[in-house]
């Protein structure tokens, strides 16, 4: 039986993704928020329900890490607004782990390696059709 924190770390994490923004959502000490969602994600317990519940979420919605990295390329090629390509390539770069934890200021992504990361499943799939 997982105790309230950690349930509720769980609930949050399973929105935000960030252990330490949900440790501190779950009543964690904002001084040791990092210390404690790293442990907790390290939990047997915690982690079982995590990948559970993230499971049940994808298949829920039929969501693949293909198929949103398939729409957001098609974003970056057909926006009408620069900002929107943009927005896009970006949330490319955070799926493929070229940006953490929104620092985009000091993480140095190069672009040409997100596009050539898309370009493949992509080109595969299309030379395949």
């Amino acid at each position: 039986m997982l105790t309230r924190k950690k349930q509720q770390f769980i609930d949050n994490y399973i929105l935000t993704l960030n252990a330490t923004k949900s440790a501190e959502l779950a009543h964690y000490s904002p001084k040791t928020a990092y210390s404690q969602g790293s442990r907790l994600l390290k939990d047997v317990d915690v982690s079982k329900q995590i990948t559970s519940r993230l499971k049940e979420i994808q298949e829920r919605n039929s969501i693949t890490r293909d198929s949103v990295l398939e729409n957001l390329w098609k974003e970056v090629n057909h926006a009408q607004r620069s900002a929107d390509r943009i927005s896009a390539l970006v949330a490319v770069a955070k799926i493929n782990n070229y940006i953490k934890d929104n620092n985009i200021q000091q993480t140095v992504v190069n672009i040409n390696d997100v596009i050539s990361d898309l370009r493949s499943p992509i080109d595969t799939q299309a030379s395949s059709a």
